[in-house]
């Protein structure tokens, strides 16, 4: 009896520590391509709200990916976050859509047809902005191809990490 009770009291425990440490969303931003082409030299653009400077941060990216069109094993985009004092900071990644051993990173969407996959990544993390106010975020794909065909959406996310200092 003792041993169930301290097995669901250590299960509530882990569970409530997790949701604590969840990062707060400061801004979601989504870019639709409802042609579902990106074009290489058109980067979309979308103006995102720093509250605090003195805050850290992590910057996530998501893409709604039709995989039957689209065959690349990662999404390379360039992300220029410009501030408003005119300051810019360029960030690359690539979102990776499948694993070393070739099987797929990203999950089923509803509403989509059945090859399209959202997939999700923290592509920095530990991230500080030198001021607050309005930030314009441009996002562009840098893939050898003029046109990338199979992109339905990408989602640029910034949340508040959670800084851990051991004691």
């Amino acid at each position: 009896m003792k041993r169930s009770i301290l097995l669901v009291f250590s299960f509530y425990l882990l569970v409530s520590l997790a949701s604590c440490s969840r990062p707060d969303t400061v801004f979601e931003g989504t870019l639709d391509f409802p042609s579902g082409e990106w074009l290489r030299f058109e980067p979309q653009q979308i103006t995102a709200q720093i509250p605090n400077a003195d805050d850290c941060y992590e910057i996530h990216l998501s893409a709604i990916i039709d995989t039957a069109v689209y065959h690349q094993p990662a999404l390379p985009v360039t992300i220029k976050i410009t501030s408003p004092a005119g300051e810019r900071r360029t960030l690359f990644a690539d979102l990776l859509l499948q694993a070393r051993d070739g099987h797929s990173l990203g999950q089923p969407v509803n509403g989509h047809t059945s090859t399209s996959l959202q997939f999700n990544q923290r592509i920095r993390e530990y991230f500080y902005f030198n001021q607050p106010g309005d930030h314009t975020v441009s996002i562009g794909q840098r893939t050898s191809r003029y046109q990338i065909q199979g992109i339905r959406q990408v989602q640029f996310t910034i949340r508040k990490a959670k800084l851990e200092y051991p004691k």
